[in-house]
């Protein structure tokens, strides 16, 4: 089975699944010539996977079968609509690196080896009391053991070297004018004006005697202003009527002059980057800047998301918020700007960029692979069939080696076993 590798997301963390089912048997699920993917490495890849998608939308404490209130789906659902594909490029990924891994004759340090090992221990200490019996008795509920984790480890520390041979350890390899091609296919620009007309932020002292910022409704006064505000704005710059009467701002003042007196959010006065979302639908400043062209601005309503639910005073009124819902606040107008060449190595914009190279590597090892499968590879991935009857939502978040790899359990050596 052909497929071409495309919107690689780099795995170089750690793996380790806990299944909601587990297998008689341990077949094949992907294979490319002698290279392959077991039912064990694919679950267990499977976990850490969805452990990491929980934790990026705070839902940690979520269950598959808790509902989305905007969407209606369960978080389940949600994660094999929106991840399925990705996480399968990423198990091609790693599958094609050990083939190239041998094609580059590339040897692994001991240093690495050992590294592999004492990562491995470290999780039988934690789970399995320093037994490797022990802990493929508590593991196997979930579908994998300690040699699973051998084998996983030693493949993605196979894919780091691969990649680091490509491109260096912090892609020091990648020249300047393939990270600028990157930078200016793959980003944009915009500038947002924020106008709340609900709430904001007032400096307080708690009786821990802490400096804290609390919500505070605005006045019915302050309310007024601000709508006020957002008329003037939609009537300057999206919907403008020659009859209208401004009532706050100054018509002839430009966005940017507008920007610096009015935003409730000043943070990024320089502008935003941001990459170009994967789809360009949805209601909110990114999605909004990505269909219009430079100097044109565009109006959406201001949300607040919430990930952790709670009590919140909104408009003068205490509301209990559940994780996942959101309240509007205002209006956004955003405005796309020009970018800067180069922004991707200058200090300004550098909150932008913290992981620039490490996706300009994911983004050139992609389109690597895709070139080699197309053209270079003498083997065909073989798909097994067994992938159809595992989706995501089948296997149990990674709450084992996924707390070592990201230091959610400290020290070394404790049994705590599960």
């Amino acid at each position: 089975m052909k497929r071409f590798l495309c919107a690689f997301l780099l795995i170089c963390v750690l793996f380790c699944p806990l299944a909601l089912f587990t297998s008689c048997g341990n077949d094949t699920v992907f294979s490319l010539g002698p290279y392959e993917i077991k039912e064990d490495h694919y679950r267990y890849l499977a976990s850490i996977y969805n452990r990491q998608i929980l934790a990026s939308n705070g839902m940690e404490s979520a269950s598959y079968d808790t509902p989305l209130s905007e969407s209606g789906m369960t978080v389940g659902s949600m994660i094999d609509l929106m991840y399925t594909d990705k996480f399968l490029t990423n198990v091609f990924t790693l599958l094609y690196s050990q083939l190239l891994f041998d094609i580059y004759s590339l040897e692994m340090p001991q240093t690495m080896v050992d590294t592999i090992n004492e990562n491995v221990e470290t999780v039988i200490g934690y789970y399995g009391g320093f037994s490797e019996q022990m802990f493929d008795q508590n593991a196997k509920v979930y579908g994998f053991t300690a040699k699973t984790l051998r084998e996983v480890y030693t493949m993605q520390m196979k894919q780091t070297l691969v990649i680091e041979h490509l491109y260096g350890k912090d892609g020091e390899k990648i020249e300047k004018e393939k990270l600028d091609e990157i930078f200016e296919k793959n980003f944009f620009c915009f500038q947002t004006i924020v106008i709340n007309n609900k709430y904001k932020f007032v400096t307080e002292t708690n009786d821990k005697g802490e400096t804290v910022d609390v919500i505070e409704s605005l006045t019915e006064y302050e309310m007024q202003e601000r709508n006020d505000i957002i008329d003037d704005l939609t009537n300057l710059f999206i919907d403008p009527d020659e009859n209208y009467t401004y009532k706050v701002i100054d018509p002839s003042m430009t966005y940017e002059e507008l920007y610096a007196r009015y935003s409730d959010d000043k943070a990024y006065p320089q502008g935003c980057y941001t990459p170009y979302p994967s789809t360009a639908t949805g209601q909110n400043a990114i999605t909004a800047a990505a269909l219009l062209k430079e100097n044109d601005v565009a109006r959406v309503i201001a949300r607040r998301n919430f990930t952790q639910g709670g009590t919140f005073e909104i408009g003068g009124e205490k509301v209990t918020i559940n994780a996942g819902d959101y309240f509007e606040y205002g209006y956004v107008f955003v405005k796309r700007l020009p970018i800067t060449e180069g922004a991707y190595d200058m200090e300004r914009y550098k909150d932008f960029f913290k992981d620039f190279k490490e996706t300009s590597t994911a983004t050139l090892f992609s389109e690597h692979l895709a070139n080699f499968e197309a053209n270079e590879s003498s083997y065909e991935l073989i798909d097994h069939n067994i992938a159809q009857d595992m989706p995501l939502s089948s296997v149990a978040p990674n709450n084992m080696d996924y707390n070592l790899i990201y230091g959610i359990l400290s020290g070394k050596g404790e049994s705590e076993t599960k």
